[in-house]
Order: structure tokens, then sequence, then C-alpha cells
């Protein structure tokens, strides 16, 4: 896990925050940052950032607060 991929990572997330809300219920603290990230955005991440599914996850739990 490079400091690149960690800081492309947090970049993307940030972006995609926007994108990420729309699909959630319209009764979703936006406030709070998901538990888990969508499957597609899952996808999406790991193959920008060359992330590992397992790396990947282990970034949005440390980051999402900072990220959200």
């Amino acid at each position: 896990l490079t400091l690149e991929a960690i800081f492309t990572f947090a970049s993307l997330a940030t972006s995609l925050k926007n994108d990420i809300i729309l699909t959630q219920p319209a009764t979703y603290d936006v406030h709070e940052p998901l538990m888990f990230l969508p499957p597609s955005i899952v996808t999406f991440l790991s193959k920008a950032c060359v992330l590992s599914l397992e790396s990947l996850r282990m970034c949005w739990s440390a980051l999402k607060n900072n990220i959200w």
C-alpha cells in the first residue's frame, strides 16, 4: 500500500461522495459515512487505485470519517 494509492483513494472517494449518497434511501443521514461502500464504487476504486479489495476495505475503514 503506497502513499500515492492512499491519496488517490481519498481523492476519488471524496469526489464520489454525492454519487454514493444518491444511491441511499431518503432516510439516510448524509453526515454519517457508510459502513461499507456500494459494490460498483468498490470495483471502480479498486481498479483506479490499483488496490486489492481487502486493501480498499481497510482504507475505507480507516479513512471514511476523514473522507466523508
